[in-house]
C-alpha cells in the first residue's frame, strides 16, 4: 500500500475543501502530504486541521481501495478487485485465519447480496459526517453516482 499516494490523494480533498471555502487558504498552505496520517495498524486516518477517524478494518479497506479508484467502481464489479481488496484486508485486520478474511471479502464483493457494501460504505459516511459534518462529508464519503459507480466525490476532478 503506498501511502505517499494516499496522503496525496488526501490532499487534494483538502484543496476541494478550501476551493469551497470550507478551509481558509492560510491553513491549507500550512500542511502538506506528510501532515496527514493513515495509520492502517490503528485504522485512523488523522487530518492536519484536526480530528481522527476510527475505522474498522473493512471499512479502512474500502475506503483505501476508493481513494485508489478515484474514477469509481460499480458494486457488481467489485469481485473483479477481489485480489486488491483482499489483500488490503490481510494488511489491516488482525485477523490470522485466512478463511475469515476471503469470507468477509467474498460478503463484500457478492453481487447478489448487497446489504455488507452498502453497510460499510454507510457507517464510513457516518463517521465522516460525525468528523467533517454533513455537507462536508459528502465530498469525502463513498457515494453511489447517477452512472452507478460508486466513488469518492471530492477525488473525481
Amino acid at each position: 500500500m503506498n501511502i505517499n499516494r494516499i496522503a496525496c490523494k488526501l490532499v487534494c480533498l483538502a484543496q476541494v475543501m478550501m476551493e469551497e471555502g470550507i478551509m481558509d487558504p492560510l491553513t491549507f498552505n500550512s500542511f502538506s502530504a506528510d501532515d496527514f496520517y493513515l495509520d492502517c495498524r490503528r485504522l485512523t486516518v488523522s487530518f492536519p486541521w484536526g480530528g481522527t477517524i476510527q475505522f474498522n478494518p473493512m471499512e479502512m479497506s474500502l475506503y483505501v481501495f476508493f481513494l485508489r479508484h478515484p474514477r469509481g467502481v460499480r458494486k457488481e464489479d467489485m469481485w473483479q478487485h477481489y485480489s486488491e481488496l483482499l489483500e488490503l484486508y490481510r494488511k489491516i485486520t488482525v485477523s490470522i485465519d485466512p478463511e475469515r478474511m476471503e469470507d468477509a471479502i467474498d460478503g463484500l464483493c457478492d453481487t447478489l447480496a448487497t446489504d455488507n457494501f452498502i453497510s460499510h460504505v454507510s457507517h464510513i459516511r457516518v463517521k465522516l459526517a460525525g468528523q467533517l459534518g454533513e455537507l462536508v462529508s459528502l465530498r469525502f464519503a463513498i457515494n453511489r453516482t447517477e452512472d452507478g459507480l460508486y466513488r469518492i466525490a471530492a477525488l473525481r476532478g
